[in-house]
């Protein structure tokens, strides 16, 4: 984390493609501690309808920086919560900003529930088996098929 702009985690049935991801933080990578809200659900009402989906989590270099200065031993706590959602609250608790961008994300559990992985978002979930992770990334890349 100490040598990048942004610190990815991805859920291994997440498809992803770093060139899309790039182009939805090259706007907010200006040293400021950040983190992406990646998912909008009417669900969400507790968190004001938007956080940070643990299919894809992105914080900016200066956001672990202030996590691993202060955030290990202030967040302490709310460990009812999935991990996502802890380490979001977290992450506001001790100073680091949110921004919101629905479109980096295709999640059957966000607005608008997208599956298609043709719409150009960085990344798309819940893809199980080999079989429906090769067939989104075909898609979203227009290539055809190995099949």
């Amino acid at each position: 984390w100490n040598f990048t702009d942004w610190t990815i985690k991805v859920d291994p049935d997440a498809v992803i493609f770093g060139d899309r991801l790039r182009e939805h933080l090259k706007d907010h990578s200006n040293g400021q501690p950040l983190f992406v809200e990646n998912c909008q659900s009417g669900s969400l009402v507790q968190q004001g309808g938007h956080m940070m989906f643990g299919s894809l989590e992105a914080i900016s270099h200066a956001g672990i920086s202030k996590y691993m200065s202060s955030g290990e031993w202030k967040c302490n706590k709310n460990y009812q919560y999935g991990e996502d959602r802890w380490l979001g609250l977290c992450l506001q608790e001790i100073g680091v900003r949110s921004f919101i961008d629905p479109r980096i994300l295709g999640d059957k559990l966000c607005v608008p529930g997208v599956w298609s992985c043709t719409d150009g978002r960085a990344a798309y979930h819940h893809y199980k088996t080999l079989d429906t992770w090769l067939d989104c990334y075909f898609k979203a890349t227009g290539r055809p098929s190995l099949r």
